[in-house]
């Protein structure tokens, strides 16, 4: 076994490094750059003007807190946006109160479930045939 030799030895030891872009790609790459753009940004008009298909994504601005997209309210705890839009008439979530608030379903209903043990807001329960409906204390 220790002459066994299935293939010649490699001079190469270490990873070979990616072909270099032609200058001209380069140029139009620094031109964009100069005018502002991200390099993503840049590679991605430049491979578009060269006909390829747009699978080169820009990366979120770093202000919208990771990837997806960005949300107007991402700063402001929920609860601050839910408390405004509440009185002390019983309401259900609507779809109403969800576009008022701004945020999704769930995340409101979080948010009521957490000023209930505050003891902001008070709750009753659905019991099958109605939603849930809240209110100010």
């Amino acid at each position: 076994m220790s002459h066994y030799h299935s293939a010649p030895p490699s001079p190469r030891v270490a990873m070979t490094h990616a072909d270099a872009k032609p200058p001209a790609y380069l140029a139009r790459f620094q031109q964009h750059v100069a005018l502002g753009r991200t390099p993503a940004e840049a590679m991605r008009i430049i491979e578009q003007s060269d006909g390829h298909t747009g699978r080169l994504r820009i990366s979120a601005p770093s202000g919208n807190g990771g990837k997806g997209k960005p949300r107007p309210n991402h700063r402001i705890p929920t609860r601050d946006l839910v408390i405004p839009h509440l009185t002390r008439d019983w309401q259900a979530i609507t779809p109403e109160f969800i576009a008022l608030v701004g945020c999704a379903h769930d995340t409101i209903r979080m948010a009521m479930k957490r000023l209930v043990i505050a003891g902001v807001v008070e709750c009753q329960r659905s019991n099958g045939h109605r939603p849930s409906v809240w209110r100010l204390v």
